[in-house]
């Protein structure tokens, strides 16, 4: 994996095309921290037009993640102009970054899929369940931008999630007629408010 800071964003004006991206996990469930987790990201370009190498690259972005992966994991992916951003600021955050139209893969041709899988960790910050995502950057000039954000659910097996306890049935009517009479009472209130203030 490489990490790297400072990188810019940037456009792609040249090339007006369907791009469609696709994230899977495995596993995805009853996780535990430090166990390698093998994503695989995928791009298909649908046309009408290829997603060229020259000018501005085309690049695919994750959801922000701060303390959620493990980065002393050794992490390994199998493609080219795939790595990580450390994002300085005020909200520090990583993301990762993968250029599927590099000079070492050429441009995206229509109709082609490219893909590419790399690993990671799940550290013990992470929640018991947690969502992640990977899309093409907002400044990606899609036709169709409905397909560019794949998301998988991660669920750690150690931690249970907590479940909201759901209401009977008698509970439920019980909480609708206290709900009804403070609206009751509020009315009620309000009208003798109402009348007072017109008494001479």
């Amino acid at each position: 994996m490489i990490w790297v800071t400072g990188l810019s964003a940037c456009t792609l004006a040249d090339a007006q095309t369907d791009i469609s991206v696709e994230l899977a996990a495995h596993p995805s469930s009853g996780l535990i921290p430090g166990q390698p987790i093998v994503f695989t990201l995928a791009v298909t370009n649908h046309g009408p037009v290829a997603v060229p190498t020259s000018g501005s690259k085309f690049s695919l972005f994750s959801s922000d993640f701060y303390d959620q992966f493990d980065v002393g994991f050794p992490g390994t992916a199998d493609c080219q102009g795939f790595g990580a951003i450390i994002s300085d600021g005020k909200t520090f955050h990583y993301n990762l970054v993968w250029f599927p139209t590099s000079l070492d893969q050429g441009a995206l041709e229509v109709g082609e899929i490219r893909s590419c899988r790399f690993t990671l960790a799940l550290s013990n910050q992470a929640p018991p369940v947690w969502p992640f995502s990977f899309g093409a950057a907002e400044f990606f000039d899609d036709i169709n931008p409905d397909n560019n954000v794949s998301t998988v659910i991660l669920r750690r097996g150690d931690i249970a999630p907590v479940e909201l306890p759901a209401l009977t049935m008698s509970a439920f009517i019980l909480l609708t007629t206290a709900l009804a009479f403070t609206a009751w009472l509020a009315l009620r209130g309000r009208r003798r408010l109402g009348a007072s203030l017109n008494r001479p």
